[in-house]
């Protein structure tokens, strides 16, 4: 894990010995190599949220900025105009960022990940129809923590 501190960058090499980490208002809890974000927390459960950026090689940066699958290398030729004496290669590579943040949900000892409604709807398939048709009346997006909350209490009760 990696973060910031006054311009320095850290780095904990092992998160083994960390059972809870405060980042100003925040706290964290670990999970399968990374940390949750406690949201919030109930005698019944726990609604964590796990911030995640997918990073996605598109190709490279080809022509009038088009991106290719193919191989496409810049070269700095030397001042000198010679180019078998000092190249430096450019990478060119088309990266796009995907988020892919979604919540956890604790429940009886067990964390279960919501991404939509039909992973949620999976946590609770007994009451299916009741919340389809909560996620519709309330306009449910999974991208509002009270959103899912009032949908959880919901489903619960």
């Amino acid at each position: 894990m990696h973060f910031e501190e006054d311009g320095e960058i850290f780095k904990f090499e092992s998160t083994n010995n960390i059972d809870t980490l405060y980042l100003g208002d925040h706290k964290m809890i670990p999970y399968v190599g990374r940390f949750l974000n406690v949201v919030h927390i109930t005698p019944q459960y726990t609604l964590l949220f796990d911030y995640k950026i997918k990073k996605t090689n598109k190709g490279k940066k080809g022509a009038m900025g088009a991106s290719t699958q193919g191989t496409v290398e810049t070269i700095d030729i030397s001042k000198s105009g010679i180019a078998h004496q000092q190249m430096t290669m450019q990478d060119n590579s088309v990266y796009e960022y995907k988020d892919e943040t979604g919540y956890y949900l604790e429940l009886n000892g067990k964390k279960e990940k919501i991404k939509d409604a039909k992973s949620f709807i999976k946590l609770f398939p007994t009451k299916k129809d009741q919340i389809d048709k909560y996620i519709k009346e309330h306009k449910v997006t999974f991208k509002d923590p009270d959103e899912i909350i009032s949908l959880i209490d919901f489903s619960l009760n």
